[in-house]
């Protein structure tokens, strides 16, 4: 069952961060804390006027906001993007796929546009505006869809005791939703590459490999063993070792 529950990414990082915040972030970064607040708008509901034909259009209809948390954790339901609508019934969906992260690529595009600045793209970034960085809304188009199958029983779940509802008349500015989530492991980033050396060196085509010797060791010195760049053994003592 389709419904008009629009998903909102608001655990994803492109949600907080630009593409040069997040650039600029340090190896090893994390997430401490995300925190997403709500409002309502003005309301609008359009319908097509100076048409040849026209059909009966209601002035005042009743506007309701519907928001509803931890919807995939409290009903069996899928977040899906609809791909086709009937053509007589523009908000009637007749086709749906699944979402995945391709999915929310539209929503990092037009909100923080990930477009490499390179004269090859020039053209293309001078074209489009980053929503992000400039306050502009971002269309959700990824909705929630209610299953029902025989692992779950007859019948459709309790939706309604899940969601709050508003009446939109006069809900302009009013927060309606607020959420906060601290992650236990919120890494945004990888932490810095541990290269194994033995020297300080940071490139890894220059890695070396230090033994120590088998056997009893000589409490007065010890014996190492390297292999050099090209994979032949060199073998050294200590100072130590030396003098005895």
């Amino acid at each position: 069952m389709t419904t008009p529950t629009a998903m909102i990414p608001w655990d994803f990082d492109f949600f907080y961060l630009n593409g040069s915040e997040w650039t600029l972030l340090p190896s090893g970064s994390k997430a401490i804390e995300c925190h997403v607040k709500i409002n309502s708008e003005n309301i609008r509901i359009a319908f097509p006027t100076n048409a040849s034909e026209t059909e009966l259009a209601t002035l005042n209809p009743n506007k309701f906001i519907r928001v509803g948390k931890n919807m995939l954790q409290n009903i069996p339901s899928v977040n899906v993007k609809y791909t086709a609508f009937e053509d007589n019934n523009p908000m009637k969906p007749a086709a749906l796929e699944l979402i995945s992260v391709s999915h929310l690529d539209h929503i990092a595009q037009h909100s923080i546009l990930r477009i490499v600045y390179s004269p090859e793209t020039a053209e293309q970034w001078k074209k489009a505006i980053p929503s992000h960085q400039l306050g502009l809304p971002v269309v959700l188009n990824n909705y929630l869809c209610v299953v029902n199958s025989a692992e779950y029983g007859q019948g459709w779940p309790q939706i309604q005791q899940h969601v709050q509802e508003f009446n939109a008349e006069g809900m302009a500015s009013t927060n309606i939703c607020e959420m906060s989530y601290k992650p236990r492991m919120g890494l945004l980033k990888s932490g810095p590459r541990s290269i194994f050396t033995g020297y300080p060196n940071a490139k890894a085509e220059h890695s070396r490999r230090i033994t120590l010797s088998t056997g009893m060791l000589d409490t007065k010195g010890y014996n190492i063993k390297i292999d050099d760049r090209a994979g032949d053994l060199i073998t050294g003592d200590s100072p130590i070792s030396k003098k005895r």
